[in-house]
């Protein structure tokens, strides 16, 4: 679990996280979930969580998001505004590579926000409509992320020392090293969110 949850925390850096924050999390994957906790461990106050999944919702939930949103049930920014007082979210983690959620993020922030683009998309798709308008009367600041370095590794050893139980639902099948075709068929699946294989 290391290197996602230290990927997660290199792409939390340039958003300055407080108690005070909403975020949004758009995806709920392994990363969109350890997005999640990481955010809840460090106190937020408010997590909602965009995800089209019934399942992968009600995991989220399971993992202490406050709120979550079916995009396809209604205009994401709306939603999250409606939860929000009209304001928009403090801080959003785009992390699913589906192009029309990185628009979405800009028109779902809140003035000042801070987002970022965890997730990539697939080679050649990069170019999408982005509002320059909302960035710039907003004063939005947008990152990027990917991968880690030593640093962030070390922070997520340290917060896996620290609890090691923050982060155990997110591991949902276990083969013995002997059944690994088993283990990658149901990783490929799409139905667990880490498989573990282990020697015997």
């Amino acid at each position: 679990m290391t290197e996602p949850i230290a990927a997660v925390i290199r792409g939390f850096r340039p958003l300055n996280i407080t108690e005070n924050d909403t975020v949004l999390i758009c995806g709920a994957g392994p990363m969109g979930l350890i997005s999640l906790l990481v955010a809840k461990q460090r106190g937020v106050g408010k997590v909602i969580v965009s995800q089209t999944s019934p399942h992968r919702r009600q995991i989220a939930e399971e993992l202490g998001a406050d709120a979550t949103i079916n995009p396809r049930e209604g205009d994401l920014a709306e939603q999250v505004k409606d939860m929000t007082d009209g304001a928009g979210a403090d801080v959003v983690v785009v992390a699913t590579p589906v192009a029309q959620v990185f628009t979405d993020a800009l028109r779902s922030a809140a003035v000042g926000a801070r987002i970022n683009f965890f997730a990539g998309l697939p080679s050649g798709k990069g170019d999408i409509p982005l509002d320059a308008n909302l960035i710039h009367y907003r004063e939005l600041i947008v990152t990027g992320s990917t991968a880690n370095n030593n640093a962030d590794c070390q922070e997520a050893l340290d917060l896996l020392a620290s609890n090691p139980d923050l982060f155990s639902p997110l591991i949902s099948a276990f083969y013995p090293l002997n059944e690994a075709d088993k283990a990658f068929e149901a990783a490929k699946a799409g139905d667990n969110l880490k498989v573990i294989l282990y020697s015997e």
